[in-house]
């Protein structure tokens, strides 16, 4: 049976939240709570209320990056016709919502339009990198890729198969598994996180299941992770440790 952590999967729900804690999910990947509109509470100033009126993409961000994340995703229906219920939309914590309003739905290269050359080369060769080697990433999570890769002062300006690995790897476990919410729910954050390495190491080991699952999805057709690779970012679980890698139910879609 699951916990559920203050602050790490809670909104302030008043009496609900004693219906929903004797509900526990599954599993963390797969939190998804329906509400009807009429009993939902005063929403928490850490979530944030995703209507259907918003745009698809922004709409599909929040569901399926609150699911990867391992938070509950709260779905609002209206059944004042119990034969036909509507949809109204979602309760999404404020920084995915964010990050959903952010994303460009343009072709990349407008989001390079007035930059120097030089630059512009760099981030057509950031993308020509990652793209080549993890072909299933979805295309905003590129961008973000990407945008880290371009920025780093690498010698000759090549982006060799580990830097892009690492980078990948970096994005999945912070953006794709419940990583940072753990962290969030042990008070680690940036600032702190090296006086508290055995707990960042702990997290780590805990969503390496996922993040393996995850690459997996991205990795090229028909090529699995090989054991160096998994050994080289501790993806391989420890006999005693090992967990039951449920199935996420996580869909996503990948925006050009």
């Amino acid at each position: 049976m699951l916990e559920f952590e203050p602050g790490y999967k809670d909104i302030d729900l008043g009496p609900t939240l004693a219906l929903i804690r004797n509900m526990p999910p599954r599993d963390e990947y797969n939190n998804l709570i329906s509400i009807n509109h009429r009993d939902c509470p005063p929403i928490s100033w850490t979530h944030e209320l995703i209507l259907d009126s918003e745009p698809l993409h922004v709409r599909q961000y929040c569901r399926t990056m609150t699911l990867a994340q391992g938070r509950i995703l709260y779905q609002l229906w209206d059944d004042y016709e119990p034969w036909h219920p509507r949809h109204c939309g979602y309760i999404v914590p404020n920084f995915i919502a964010t990050e959903a309003r952010m994303i460009s739905t343009k072709d990349r290269r407008e989001d390079w339009k007035g930059l120097h050359p030089m630059k512009i080369r760099r981030y057509e060769d950031a993308w020509d990198a990652v793209v080549k080697a993890w072909p299933g990433i979805p295309i905003f999570g590129a961008r973000r890729v990407v945008e880290e890769l371009a920025n780093m002062r690498i010698g000759g300006g090549k982006y060799d198969v580990e830097i892009v690995d690492k980078a990948v790897v970096r994005y999945a476990r912070r953006y794709w598994t419940s990583y940072k919410a753990k962290l969030d729910s042990k008070g680690v954050n940036e600032r702190n996180m090296a006086s508290n390495w055995k707990v960042v190491k702990e997290i780590e080991e805990q969503v390496a299941w996922k993040l393996r699952e995850v690459l997996g999805r991205w990795t090229r057709p028909g090529v699995k992770l090989g054991l160096d690779f998994l050994e080289h970012f501790g993806l391989v679980d420890k006999p005693a440790e090992q967990e039951s890698a449920v199935q996420s139910s996580v869909q996503y879609r990948r925006f050009s």
